[in-house]
């Protein structure tokens, strides 16, 4: 970073490979966390571990400007856990339940 200059391919491609720096190795730490905690798929995991890897190149573009602070970079984690935890809800609310036996749609003869 410090011996190139500030042109927009060196810096992008700099964001780029914090980007999968950070997803790849928080990959695994998502996998366990994932498999011990939540079940989910190999979607959730992956997906887990690019907003990491986001998040990480956000607040390095904040550095770079000089504007991150501690306050700013606690927002943007809770901002992101929001939109992780709508993402989720989203999900579960288009699954059916697991577990449920299809139910007849005839409606039962009344018994005198």
């Amino acid at each position: 970073m410090n011996t190139l200059p500030p042109d927009l391919w060196p810096r992008w491609g700099f964001f780029a490979l914090i980007v999968m720096a950070f997803t790849g190795a928080t990959l695994p730490f998502s996998y366990l966390l994932n498999q011990r905690l939540m079940s989910k798929g190999a979607g959730v995991t992956a997906r887990q571990a690019i907003w990491v890897g986001i998040y990480a190149a956000v607040l390095v573009w904040l550095e770079i400007g000089r504007v991150l602070s501690f306050p700013v970079a606690i927002w943007l984690l809770l901002g992101f856990l929001g939109v992780e935890y709508l993402t989720q809800l989203r999900e579960r609310a288009g699954k059916p339940p697991a577990a449920e036996e299809p139910q007849d749609e005839t409606p039962a003869a009344p018994s005198k």
